[in-house]
């Protein structure tokens, strides 16, 4: 598999694309086989601008299955933005059920365009919590016991 990966040959470009409406620059690097020519990896990013936002994206795309018998159709591909607009900045993967926003006032992580979990104005705010280990609040902590029992109890301060 390492003579074949070898004969690969790599390619780069960029352009931009200007409308009336937006502004879109691309750049991406290909990798090919050299002996018959198939697409083995591929990333490309862009950049989008239109009058309402400035939108990033990532596509990565590999795809192995050409080089070896022993490989069965090995193919993935990952799609990440960063999307910036008068309300703030998201950030997500289009697979992916999460994604944050931010804005001048508040983070909030959402899940299916739910959200989940937000910080603002000093505080934390969710719906439901799970700590794994320990828990404290101040000077005062939720404490495991041995035998699986909960103490709350003063853990430091004055």
């Amino acid at each position: 598999m390492n003579n074949q990966l070898q004969q690969a040959t790599k390619n780069a470009s960029s352009s931009i694309e200007q409308t009336r409406a937006s502004i879109l620059q691309t750049v991406s690097e290909n990798y090919y086989s050299a002996s018959d020519g198939a697409n083995l990896a591929s990333t490309v990013s862009t950049i989008q601008q239109t009058t309402e936002s400035i939108q990033m994206g990532f596509v990565k795309k590999e795809d192995f299955s050409s080089l070896s018998d022993t490989v069965s159709n090995n193919q993935t591909q990952l799609n990440t933005y960063i999307r910036f607009n008068a309300d703030g900045i998201e950030i997500g993967k289009q697979e992916s059920e999460f994604k944050t926003k931010q804005t001048n006032s508040k983070y909030s992580i959402l899940q299916n365009n739910d959200e989940v979990a937000y910080f603002a104005n000093n505080r934390m705010y969710n719906s439901n919590i799970e700590v794994s280990s320990s828990l404290r609040i101040g000077n005062f902590g939720f404490i495991v016991n041995s035998d699986g029992s909960l103490t709350f109890k003063k853990v430091g301060g004055d």
